[in-house]
């Protein structure tokens, strides 16, 4: 979550993998994913650096409802870092949302209905 990240980004390297609403709840949660340690030392730390900036750039144009541009952006980054399945997963939704677009109150949260 937010809160968790904003006490841990200092120490590690992060990146935002969706924004949910779980069962029972109104409120968007953004899901982190932790991708590396900041220490010395750490093996391949500027590559994995570079990683998170990449993915940030492609979920912004998700954000924006860019759909080909942000699709382009995702298809690039697994070209850049090798095969993700949350790359995949956003370039088949960017697909869909170019095809059939979401509603224009449609806010970027993914809401679950079940467990």
């Amino acid at each position: 979550s937010d809160t968790v990240r904003m006490k841990v980004e200092d120490r590690f390297v992060l990146r935002p993998v969706d924004l949910v609403a779980p069962v029972g709840t109104q409120q968007p949660v953004m899901i982190w994913e932790l991708l590396a340690e900041r220490r010395e030392g750490f093996p391949d730390l500027p590559a994995i650096e570079r990683r998170a900036e990449d993915w940030v750039h492609a979920y912004e144009f998700y954000a924006r409802r860019e759909w080909a541009a942000a699709a382009e952006a995702f298809r690039s980054y697994e070209a850049t870092h090798g095969p993700d399945t949350v790359a995949h997963l956003y370039i088949e939704r960017c697909e869909g949302f170019a095809v059939a677009p979401p509603s224009t109150d449609w806010n970027g949260v993914q809401a679950f209905d079940h467990k």
